[in-house]
């Protein structure tokens, strides 16, 4: 499965924090749709590097979880735009 869209919060379009995700749109396997992190956050805690990034190298999500317990997802840090989930399209 891949994610190849995201979409950010409400006034959060321009973030670069992986926080302020709303949902990712997931393809492949019959998940095509977008789902929100927590969720997806929640599956890939059950079945890790089962998602990736749809461009190369095909990175995969993490899951992360913060202090409070909010959770979200990452991938690899990269110095331009911080996560490499930015580069995909937002919508």
């Amino acid at each position: 499965m891949y994610a190849d869209k995201l979409h950010m919060n409400p006034g959060y379009e321009n973030s670069y924090r992986p926080q302020d995700i709303e949902s990712l749109h997931i393809v492949g396997s019959g998940w095509d749709g977008y789902y929100p992190v927590e969720y997806v956050c929640n599956f890939l805690l059950r079945q890790p590097e089962s998602i990736q990034l749809d461009f190369y190298p095909f990175e995969d999500l993490q899951p992360a979880i913060e202090p409070y317990g909010r959770r979200y997802v990452v991938s690899s840090p990269d110095p331009q735009v911080g996560d490499t989930l930015f580069y995909l399209a937002k919508s």
